[in-house]
């Protein structure tokens, strides 16, 4: 697009509310791109929600590797894999129980949920089994006590 203006000199010095000279160019230019900006904020709109998630993606990659980083350790130090450290983690909220003072990571919380879900859902399963043993041998000892209370009706 281009306009055309007799007289005008884009050139010309001018100052604004801030007592700072610009150009009656750049004051042109500046209103032109508000215009350009505000008629095409509907289509920018995907456009902002696209580079927040690449950008989105971009961090969580990183971290990724930070993480991978920090798993396999400083040079010279044995790797170690995000399974090893759960099992770790597992291993010392069995075994030495809540030590760690109200300090918690992400893995530890992760861990101890599961921790907690498996060790319910055995307990769960001991303590069914045990009713149901329980259950049988009282109706077995029903059925013998009825069944000799009748033998002497």
């Amino acid at each position: 697009m281009k306009i055309t203006v007799e007289g005008v000199d884009l050139s010309l010095p001018v100052f604004r509310d801030d007592e700072q000279p610009v150009t009656l160019g750049d004051l042109v230019a500046g209103a032109i791109a508000a215009n350009v900006v505000a008629e095409a904020s509907p289509a920018t709109t995907g456009l902002i929600e696209i580079v927040a998630s690449v950008r989105e993606a971009e961090i969580r990659e990183q971290v990724r590797v930070q993480v991978t980083e920090a798993l396999i350790g400083p040079p010279g130090r044995v790797p170690m894999t995000l399974a090893d450290a759960i099992i770790t983690e597992a291993n010392a909220q069995i075994h030495q129980g809540d030590g760690y003072q109200g300090t918690s990571t992400p893995l530890k919380q992760v861990v101890s949920a599961e921790v907690y879900s498996l060790l319910h859902d055995e307990v769960l399963a001991i303590v069914t089994q045990a009713r149901e043993s329980i259950r049988e041998q009282v109706r077995e000892a029903v059925i013998k006590i009825v069944g000799r209370n009748m033998g002497n009706l």
